[in-house]
């Protein structure tokens, strides 16, 4: 059963509309499924998952139609490999099936988990702006053999994952150009790194980060065809900025101020 959002429906006005799945529950899962949502999030961290309840969550929202994003505990290389051994018990039959899965928070793969990753397409859904924020308690938390394994974007994207980002609202902003500046330098709104040394090794390249919010965004959701480029045939949704994202000087980047929006060509926000 397919039911995904259409062209169409996207140049209707039509929104993508998720549901947070926290009961743990096949049923309910399932339930929410068939009431019109576009993909379930189980969340392994705010609720109380067991991994049988995992695999049988993914499986009812499956059969319903929508697609997943599960939600990984903060920091954990343990509940990453978990949630892709559920992935195998759910689909052992179809475990390359395009289906798009996605592993939010998935900040710390290992390289046995990020081989799966791959071999799966399943989308590495993570926030820049989480590195900012975790610059000054995580070294009093992860060993240091963790903390080496810790949003290690450019090894990620080179592999050939598939990575998209997000804010994680309200816990930070939504402002992409603050997340995109974390992204190219790997620094805290303070301008400090406190777990690494320069070179900084894991930063994106400016292409790579917008990348994660633009192209690879809108191929998650299967509207690669439709959105996060400026192609022919494509919805023109673009914004004007006062500044050249990739010519101004790093420090410019957060401070880039959005002059007008444009959804499907038409104009729906102005600065002016």
């Amino acid at each position: 059963m397919e039911k995904r959002i259409t062209a169409a429906d996207l140049r209707a006005g039509k929104k993508l509309c998720g549901a947070w799945a926290h009961l743990g529950s096949n049923l309910s899962a399932e339930i929410l499924a068939k009431a019109g949502y576009d993909v379930i999030i189980p969340d392994m961290e705010h609720a109380p998952y067991s991994l049988p309840a995992l695999v049988s969550v993914l499986q009812a929202v499956e059969s319903s139609g929508c697609f997943t994003m599960v939600r990984a505990p903060w920091n954990d290389q343990v509940a990453i490999k978990q949630i892709l051994d559920c992935y195998e018990t759910a689909f052992a039959d179809s475990l390359h099936k395009d289906r798009r899965f996605c592993i939010e928070h998935c900040h710390l793969p290992s390289d046995e988990d990020l081989a799966r990753i791959v071999s799966y397409g399943i989308i590495f859904s993570t926030q820049f702006l989480q590195l900012s924020l975790d610059m000054d308690v995580i070294p009093g938390i992860l060993p240091d053999a963790l903390l080496k394994r810790l949003y290690i974007w450019r090894t990620v994207v080179e592999k050939g994952v598939i990575v998209t980002n997000g804010s994680d609202s309200p816990c930070s902003t939504m402002n992409p150009f603050e997340s995109m500046h974390t992204a190219v330098t790997r620094l805290s709104e303070r301008g400090t790194n406190t777990f690494e040394e320069k070179p900084y090794k894991e930063a994106l390249t400016r292409l790579q980060a917008l990348r994660a919010y633009t192209t690879t965004a809108a191929y998650s959701m299967f509207k690669e065809k439709e959105l996060g480029s400026l192609e022919c045939g494509k919805l023109a949704d673009f914004v004007v900025t006062d500044k050249d994202y990739f010519t101004c000087v790093e420090e410019e980047i957060p401070k880039i101020r959005v002059l007008k929006t444009y959804i499907g060509g038409e104009l729906c926000y102005s600065a002016e």
